[in-house]
């Protein structure tokens, strides 16, 4: 096994500069090594609502396959790291990427611990599909190009856990809700989160505040919340 450098365009006219692996014995190119896209030559921009498929990471796991006989390649360069396409939605973008929401298969043969299910929500592109997170109304419906094929038909998003993508790294758009579902979402998204933070407080026994509006102000702002302070510090011994 070797790795070979490779440049080319893509048919949209993305440049991209490639570590491939080649196996000389059978004279074939295996998979990707490493794959860097030249995001100024990303001529369409993303948008919130589109549906993408994009590397999605966490720690190894998996006992049973071996990394030196496992035919999967795995982009990584030290821990051992578990990667993968994955189909996300879009929420916003930054400055040198994407933050989205992963999106997972659902099984017909799938349960979920109610406390599980109010961290996601369904979507689907069946709208025969009741869904499993009845807390979140109607599955969120979306557009997927082609045949479905290349992307879930029941699946459910995970609220809690948004992944940021690299603009570097190698995205494909593969779909998108419409404005109305993005709507739907992004307040599914906010309503998940201020009870999240609401219960990270409340574990001190104080009421979390949203601050829907933010203004900087000279001066440290831990003054502002001295009375919690005061009290988790002794709760806790944290010193904030």
């Amino acid at each position: 096994m070797s790795l070979s450098r490779q440049k080319f365009l893509t048919p949209e006219g993305i440049e991209v500069d490639s570590l491939v692996v080649y196996d000389g014995d059978t004279d074939e190119w295996k998979d990707d090594w490493a794959y860097r896209v030249n995001r100024n030559t990303r001529k369409k921009a993303f948008f919130p609502g589109q549906i993408i498929m994009a590397i999605d990471s966490h720690p190894n796991t998996v006992l049973e396959d071996s990394p030196l006989t496992s035919e999967d390649i795995g982009q990584t360069a030290f821990a051992p790291i578990f990667a993968k396409m994955r189909a996300m939605i879009v929420i916003h973008l930054t400055y040198n990427g994407l933050l989205c929401l992963p999106m997972y298969t659902y099984k017909d043969t799938q349960t979920m611990p109610h406390a599980r299910c109010q961290e996601v929500a369904s979507i689907t592109n069946n709208s025969k599909w009741s869904g499993v997170t009845p807390w979140a109304g109607f599955p969120l419906q979306m557009k997927v190009f082609g045949s479905g094929q290349s992307g879930p038909r029941n699946a459910f998003i995970e609220l809690l856990q948004p992944v940021h993508v690299r603009s570097a790294s190698r995205i494909i758009p593969m779909g998108y809700i419409t404005g109305g579902e993005c709507g739907r979402l992004m307040r599914l998204l906010t309503y998940t989160e201020t009870h999240t933070r609401a219960d990270a407080f409340w574990v001190y026994k104080e009421a979390y505040v949203p601050d829907w509006k933010w203004k900087a102000a000279p001066g440290p702002y831990w003054k502002k919340y001295s009375f919690f302070k005061n009290r988790m510090d002794k709760k806790t011994d944290m010193r904030w």
